[in-house]
């Protein structure tokens, strides 16, 4: 039986949230059935050999990492000679682009991934265009369950249209702390730490400000932030402004092979986001076993049960969130239980075997025509 050809359209295929998710995707996914394209338009594609090692065949349809002129021609050329039946979307520009492609070819089936609740230039043209375009979709993948009831009240897809798939790690990579961890050894030199990039949706901010107020009660403790971005000058210079530079250690982008080790490291994880879908980060975490501190915005009360297995607090409050990790820092108890807790969680609910199962059922069902596209008028 010949394979079922899935091209996966993508903006770039830099180390972030939604590419991580896609190598993962494609290590884990069922290869004696499907046959896996990547293709990308942006960017150095610093995550191709990665995905070419996970079997996948990756297309660079950029210009030197710039948008080629001819690119959608390639595209169109590139569909019909490899006969795709499916084309998976990612990220807004790659949804507008890949549905209108699908849609002149007569593609079986198309469908895309949405990593976001709602976008902060939604007025914008593109991303306009883009909810225009979505009744093209056979089926929306939305990251958690308030992406999907914004894509179903807000933007007026119908309920059966859209279909919950939480993002998941490999939990087998990620191994929970022993006694040979160095904070563990060290406890009064507890580490807090966070990852992702530096950008206002991250609250770095906020996070800054709650190390000051944990310093001053614990002033051997240590910040560390894993991630590159717009904001580390003004993160660097914000430090310094509170008195915190001196704890507080910018650690510059990592590899998702280096994360498991890293996370090792820390005491407790933070997460400080003003808005996000999910929070691939925090399972991360949550699968080291670390007791977790995040904030009570979108996809992340899709994860952290408060006070079971993870603590919620509000967005842009310092006070509140340095007042949890104090809690952790005081109780080793309490840090055990919550990261044991965390870890189970993960096991149980967001490993990538079970979400590429699931994805792969999907695909079939599209194909068999389970499922046919359909929106209703958005609501008010």
């Amino acid at each position: 039986m010949p394979k079922i050809n899935v091209l996966h359209l993508i903006n770039e295929i830099e180390p972030a949230g939604a590419e991580t998710l896609l190598l993962n995707t494609v290590r884990h996914f069922d290869k004696e059935k499907f046959s896996l394209t990547i293709a990308y338009f942006l960017g150095p594609g610093t995550l191709a050999q990665q995905m070419r090692d996970a079997g996948a065949e990756v297309i660079d349809f950029s210009n030197e990492g710039k948008i080629d002129l001819l690119f959608l021609p390639k595209l169109v050329n590139f569909i019909w000679e490899r006969e795709i039946d499916i084309i998976h979307t990612h990220l807004t520009q790659a949804a507008l682009i890949g549905r209108f492609v699908a849609k002149l070819l007569g593609v079986r089936a198309i469908l895309s991934s949405r990593h976001y609740a709602y976008d902060h230039k939604e007025k914008g043209l593109v991303r306009q265009l883009e909810r225009l375009s979505a009744p093209i979709d056979s089926l929306i993948l939305a990251v958690s369950k308030p992406v999907r009831d914004y894509v179903v009240f807000k933007e007026g897809c119908r309920p059966e249209r859209v279909e919950v798939l939480h993002n998941a790690i490999d939990t087998r990579l990620f191994k929970t702390r022993n006694s040979g961890d160095a904070a563990i050894e060290n406890p009064k030199s507890p580490v807090i730490g966070s990852v992702g990039r530096l950008h206002p949706q991250k609250g770095y901010d906020t996070l800054l400000e709650g190390a000051k107020r944990v310093l001053k009660e614990r002033p051997t403790s240590r910040f560390k932030i894993v991630g590159a971005g717009e904001l580390l000058k003004p993160l660097r210079h914000k430090a310094e402004q509170l008195g915190v530079s001196e704890a507080v250690e910018f650690m510059g982008q990592r590899s998702p092979a280096e994360l498991p080790d890293i996370l090792a490291g820390f005491d407790v994880f933070v997460q400080a986001s003003n808005w996000e879908a999910f929070g691939i980060a925090i399972v991360e975490a949550m699968a080291c076993g670390l007791p977790v501190v995040a904030t009570r915005v979108e996809g992340v009360v899709d994860i952290i049960e408060e006070g079971v297995d993870g603590f919620l607090v509000p967005p842009k409050d310092p006070e509140a969130l340095a007042a949890r990790i104090l809690q952790l820092l005081r109780d080793p108890h309490l840090r055990t239980k919550i990261g044991v807790k965390a870890r189970r969680k993960v096991e149980a609910n967001f490993d990538i075997r079970e979400m590429t199962d699931k994805m792969a059922n999907i695909y079939l069902s599209l194909l068999n025509g389970a499922r046919q596209p359909g929106f209703i008028t958005a609501a008010k």
